[in-house]
């Protein structure tokens, strides 16, 4: 079942709808950090942890925010790559952006209450950084934001993956899908609710 708003997973979850929870995409939480215009990082991943059932996450889109057209454009974003698309201008999130990022998911992957998964994409969040000649390539990320997590969660039922692929290969698709059927039926045996 896709959500665009954070409030609808929420309110899904409180209302036990869910049984485990598969969001690969950072995106609110990247605009939350970057001041972009997309709503709900504040409360980002919480659903889930709030909720207590299990999760697969990944981050999906952290390379990137949307600075709408009809906002000034900030000094401090003219010396970075963009991408026009639509009514915004796509901008590359920095290292130092990915880094408080990286931190506050951990932050809050350390309040879990239950088996939570993090896959990494070694090789890119995005189409825009796929490969050296996509505008926000960055052969460095995967690995940076991985560490930064590693050092980061303190949580034990928190486990966290580097995978040696892009976000849209479909090793990755199989990987994370495979591993929340695999955190479900542990979630629900424990439940006492068989499989």
């Amino acid at each position: 079942m896709p959500f665009r708003r954070h409030r609808g997973t929420r309110e899904a979850c409180q209302a036990t709808f869910f049984e485990g929870i598969l969001d690969l995409c950072c995106y609110e939480l990247v605009n939350y950090v970057c001041g972009g215009p997309v709503r709900g990082g504040r409360d980002k991943f919480t659903a889930g942890i709030e909720a207590g059932i299990p999760q697969v996450i990944s981050l999906g889109a952290i390379d990137f925010f949307p600075w709408p057209v009809a906002w000034p454009f900030l000094r401090k974003f003219k010396d970075r790559p963009t991408v026009s698309h639509a009514d915004a201008n796509l901008v590359k999130t920095t290292p130092y952006e990915q880094k408080k990022i990286a931190r506050l998911l951990a932050e809050r992957l350390n309040k879990a209450k239950v088996a939570t998964v993090v896959l990494v994409p070694l090789r890119g969040f995005s189409r825009l950084d796929r490969s050296p000649e996509m505008p926000f390539y960055d052969g460095a990320a995967g690995k940076r934001v991985y560490e930064l997590l590693r050092r980061n969660i303190e949580n034990a039922l928190v486990e966290l993956y580097p995978l040696d692929c892009h976000i849209n290969d479909e090793v990755f698709a199989k990987e994370a899908t495979e591993r929340l059927l695999q955190k479900l039926v542990n979630y629900k045996s424990k439940a006492g609710g068989g499989t």
